[in-house]
């Protein structure tokens, strides 16, 4: 049971299907055996209770100020050096390595291993990123990885990720996952990208395209 009143003031209201936690009074009635639930609070379970923790804690990042623009650092036109935050069995790291080899090869690439998906995946990323943004050899850093399912990205909405990334003093672009993906590490990063493959595409210009140009100015 749960009274008028008490729906209108629910946060979150659940539909056919949902899990639900529900904070209220059980009754049972030996005399005929029967038993009624009323229900003060209900809050989602599972994924939904997951996403709310989520938009709680981007909420709490936001009101901190980790997510202004004016925090934001410009990306280098012509880096020289590029470090990468990911795994090397990761297909996001493929992706950004081949956009990387057709549209500019010659820029050299430092690459620092870290898991991209479970318990140990956000402390990995840190202490990745910490190491190239502290080593004063790139001019900018990427971290990627490719989709997967809901749970497997979300290491890149914890909290120490989010921080070190609004923390390092070298630019960091983030491409985690598929368009439809935001983890709030996004927020925090100087530039995003929709795909590790876009996130090449940010960071490496198209050096075909400056030789042509040279060309056209040459002549």
């Amino acid at each position: 049971v749960l009274w008028k009143d008490r729906l209108r003031t629910l946060a979150w209201q659940p539909n056919g299907g949902d899990q639900a936690l529900v904070n209220g009074r059980a009754q049972v009635y030996t005399k005929n055996g029967s038993a009624s639930f009323e229900a003060h609070a209900m809050f989602p379970a599972g994924e939904g209770l997951q996403a709310l923790a989520i938009k709680a804690l981007e909420e709490r990042l936001a009101r901190e100020g980790l997510f202004d623009a004016q925090l934001k650092k410009s990306l280098p036109s012509l880096p020289r050096r590029v470090g990468v935050v990911s795994s090397a069995q990761a297909d996001g790291l493929r992706d950004f390595l081949r956009s990387r080899a057709l549209r500019a090869p010659g820029i050299a690439v430092l690459f620092a291993e870290a898991a991209v998906q479970g318990a140990t995946a956000a402390e990995e990323c840190v202490a990745a990123l910490e190491r190239l943004d502290q080593s004063g050899l790139c001019d900018v850093i990427a971290i990627v990885r490719g989709g997967g399912a809901s749970a497997d990205l979300l290491p890149f909405s914890e909290e120490i990720l989010v921080r070190a990334i609004a923390a390092a003093q070298t630019p960091v672009v983030v491409g985690i996952g598929h368009e439809p993906d935001h983890p709030i590490s996004e927020r925090a990063a100087d530039a995003v990208a929709h795909t590790p493959t876009h996130a090449a595409e940010c960071i490496f210009p198209d050096l075909q395209a400056y030789t042509e140009q040279l060309n056209r100015l040459g002549a």
